[in-house]
């Protein structure tokens, strides 16, 4: 009974110790191994089996050599084999990685660690092996970091310090592809919605003849998908060929023909348009892109996209070195050198003219940087040189304001790098270039200021649409109703005399609307004639007056009178009467809207500026200065909203304001709150001929 309880405990024990392991071993990914080279027997644990996912539980030492063979690379099958022979020797090797490729395509990584000992006179060697796929991927990709951080400058002084543009591509590109481990990377354009290859670079080992560039011979539909998709994405990229959209049947072809099994697409900006194009291969079908790759390749395309606008700029100013010296001036830029240790800056004749000093006399002021700089500016300007002065970086980018000689600042635009160091790897020398950026930064105030004048015109409009919808509906409202009593002929004589005369005036009433919306629409497109003709200044007195009788008696606190205060040999001119008529209408009819009470005068005189000069001078509401400036915009109204009650288009003075600027004249206005308000308007003289003969 003891030795049943014995082997019971036991066999629970060793179940229990057997399950801890294959926890731990799942924890840390790690499995077990062991091998009697006498016997050339080995046993792995579930750990082991489970890591490699052998479906076979009962795996051999020979099933374990054809895996490895099958999902490594010769080499790597090869040190394998040199490892366990040192094993076997009695020798214990330092800890190995190894690398496998699966048949889903994924790549791990794993370490094998081994000891040799003697159990009962037999040689027998035990270890592990540990998936480290993380930890090496988180190693290549520090790696690639670290080698980027440090060749980002170099890229960026190619374009600073080499004239050869070409030349400073082709290294660009080779660092890239080095740095991304790519079979090549090319440098495309894209003009008129067409593409064409600029600049490639192939690794050593892609021999493969160059005649099929997997974008050559695409129809014009894949043609258009891809640079919309750059347009689109700014950055796309492609694990394998079957990650391509189905629609793309040629360029998978092209593809296949290069042998490329990943891709790295990043447009290249000017602005805001798309001008190219990176794009970055790979044939190697286990390497997949990692987060550095597309980090460095969407870096490069911004210092590739900054090259080539200075590039299109060069060539259009850059013919001798005469064209050279007149865009630097031109562009407002200018070249520094600054002195890390004694913070001594030594600028060029164009960085002093932008803040208007000669380069000597600049020079020779002792920290004139330091006085000059925007007290705004002067904690990130700061931040900025201590990062290249601590090494973390050797080159920085800002903008800042600095002050002129008169008092008045500009806003500058300054690139510096790190140029010398000392034994110590200290940085010493820096040189720069200062651009005047102050054009720049006025006209994007001036763009933002221009956006909100457009966001309010677009309220106005909006308020416009709304009261002309209403000036519309009222008459049509009146028209059809009274139209309707007509049809029914159930109306006396009388009562259909009256709504004869609604129905008239309400159709004067939309006319009237119509013809200011046509003329509002043909002053806008400079489609608007005038027809001067002879015309005496009398009759369009008698016009008026006879126009406003009715109104005069309907309301008769207000006060209208029509001066003529012109010569007699000066009343007959030429001119168009009828928008002459039409615009004092529309002063006079809003005199009466705005005034309730007092006086409405109109007065037709010769100026000092001896031009005819029109006013009308009312008692009503009056207009606040604010608004004053905005009155004769379009779609303005004196409120921000369409003042229902008083009613109006809001076209009338924009329309008046365009006929008389187009009759050769000005329109404005004097007013004050609450006391009341004066309209203006002049036109040219002239008297007829005959007159003139007299």
């Amino acid at each position: 009974m003891y030795y049943i309880f014995v082997e019971n405990f036991l066999s629970e024990s060793m179940n229990h110790l057997r399950f801890q392991n294959e926890n731990i071993e799942k924890l840390v990914k790690l499995g077990y191994w062991e091998w009697w080279p006498t016997s050339n027997e080995a046993n792995f644990s579930q750990g082991f089996i489970n890591m490699f996912s052998f479906v076979d539980k009962n795996i051999s030492l020979q099933k374990l050599l054809l895996y490895l063979d099958k999902n490594c690379t010769n080499k790597i099958y090869i040190d394998l084999i040199r490892y366990f022979n040192e094993l076997q020797k009695g020798k214990i090797p330092k800890p190995k990685t190894f690398t496998l490729h699966f048949d889903n395509q994924s790549t791990r990584h794993f370490e094998i660690s081994a000891i040799v000992s003697k159990i009962e006179n037999s040689t027998c060697i035990a270890g592990t092996v540990q998936e480290i796929t993380e930890r090496i991927k988180y190693e290549i990709l520090k790696d690639k970091e670290i080698k980027f951080e440090k060749k980002i400058s170099e890229m960026t002084s190619h374009f600073i310090n080499d004239s050869n543009f070409e030349a400073s591509i082709s290294n660009t590109l080779d660092e890239l592809g080095q740095l991304c481990n790519a079979d090549r990377v090319s440098l495309i354009k894209i003009e008129n919605n067409s593409i064409s290859k600029q600049f490639e670079w192939k690794s050593k080992i892609d021999t493969k003849n160059n005649c099929c560039f997997i974008l050559n011979n695409l129809p014009s539909s894949e043609i258009k998908y891809f640079i919309d998709l750059i347009k689109e994405k700014k950055l796309v990229y492609f694990h394998s060929p079957s990650d391509l959209p189905g629609s793309m049947t040629q360029f998978k072809i092209n593809v296949d023909e290069t042998n490329i099994n990943s891709l790295i697409i990043a447009g290249l900006q000017k602005d805001i348009q798309t001008i190219g194009a990176l794009v970055i291969s790979r044939t190697n079908k286990f390497e997949k892109w990692d987060f550095s790759d597309i980090h460095m390749v969407k870096m490069t395309s911004l210092i590739i996209g900054n090259a080539l606008k200075q590039s299109i700029l060069s060539k259009n100013l850059k013919e001798n070195e005469r064209r050279l010296k007149f865009a630097l001036i031109a562009g407002k830029l200018g070249t520094y050198e600054l002195d890390l240790q004694t913070e001594n800056r030594f600028v060029d004749d164009r960085i002093a003219k932008i803040i208007g000093y000669q380069s000597g006399t600049l020079n020779r002021i002792e920290n004139w940087f330091q006085n000059h700089l925007h007290i705004d500016h002067i904690a990130d300007y700061d931040d900025c040189m201590t990062q290249c002065l601590d090494g973390n970086n050797n080159f920085f980018e800002m903008q800042y304001r600095l002050k002129c000689k008169d008092g008045s600042y500009k806003w500058v635009s300054d690139w510096g790098i790190v140029t010398e160091i000392s034994n110590d790897g200290d940085p010493i020398k820096m040189v720069g270039i200062m651009q005047d950026i102050s054009l720049r930064k006025n006209t994007e105030k001036a763009l933002r200021d221009a956006k909100e004048k457009a966001e309010e015109n677009e309220k106005l409009k909006t308020a416009f649409l709304a009261n002309v919808s209403h000036e519309i509906r009222t008459p049509m409202n009146g028209i059809s109703g009274f139209a309707e009593l007509l049809y029914n002929n159930m109306i006396s004589d009388d009562e259909k005399h009256h709504y004869l005369e609604i129905i008239w005036k309400n159709s004067n009433r939309l006319l009237n609307l119509i013809n200011n919306i046509l003329d509002i629409s043909k002053l806008e497109t400079n489609q608007l004639t005038i027809y001067e003709r002879e015309y005496c200044l009398n009759k369009l007195v008698e016009e008026l007056s006879a126009k406003y009788n009715d109104k005069a008696e309907q309301i008769p606190n207000i006060k209208l009178s029509i001066q003529l205060k012109v010569d007699k040999q000066l009343c007959c001119v030429n001119i168009d009467d009828a928008r002459v008529k039409q615009v004092l209408i529309n002063l006079v009819d809003n005199a009466y809207k705005f005034t309730t009470t007092g006086s409405i005068k109109v007065c037709i005189e010769i100026n000092n500026d001896n031009l005819y000069q029109f006013s009308i001078k009312d008692t009503g509401i009056g207009i606040s200065r604010k608004f004053q400036q905005k009155l004769f915009n379009r779609f303005s109204q004196s409120d921000t909203t369409i003042n229902q009650n008083i009613g109006g288009s809001g076209l009338g003075l924009p329309i008046s304001k365009g006929l008389i600027q187009t009759m050769g004249g000005k329109i404005w206005v004097k007013s004050l709150r609450g006391v009341g308000s004066t309209f203006y308007f002049t036109l040219p003289c002239k008297p007829t001929k005959a007159l003139k003969l007299n």
